[in-house]
């Protein structure tokens, strides 16, 4: 299934359509913008709450600590239900990188040719999700 593209250079007239208008904020730093649960391998499943102020410290160390361009070509393999998958969709897209979703079957050889096809200048992952490649 395609997904649709939105290239903000080249679909600036049909974006620019939209009110610019900002938006009132009904939050604040403390409030809870998402749960996340650990897999119980302690023997007891727990959750945690990260707060807006929480993922935006994260989000600000992320960028900061690699150094974050707009050139940058983010590939993104790992679940959308992975708890650290959500930095490496917002933090690139705050930087105005490309970000590439590959969410298929796995597969370590189609990752390397999609990383060499599009260019990907970063991957953040465990080592083994590439290896032996």
């Amino acid at each position: 299934m395609a997904c649709p593209t939105v290239h903000f250079s080249s679909d600036w007239s049909a974006l620019s359509a939209y009110s610019n208008e900002r938006l009132p904020c009904l939050t604040v730093g403390s409030d809870p913008l998402y749960e996340i649960y650990t897999s119980g391998t302690a023997g007891a499943r727990k959750s945690v709450t990260v707060s807006y102020r929480n993922f935006g410290n994260l989000l600000s160390w992320y960028r900061e600590e690699f150094e974050l361009q707009a050139t940058d070509r983010f590939l993104l393999i790992t679940p959308l239900s992975f708890d650290l998958t959500q930095k490496n969709i917002f933090a690139p897209l705050l930087e105005g990188c490309r970000l590439y979703i590959n969410q298929g079957e796995y597969d370590a050889d189609k990752i390397a040719d999609l990383m060499s096809d599009k260019g990907i200048t970063r991957l953040n992952c465990t080592p083994s999700m590439i290896y032996p490649v």
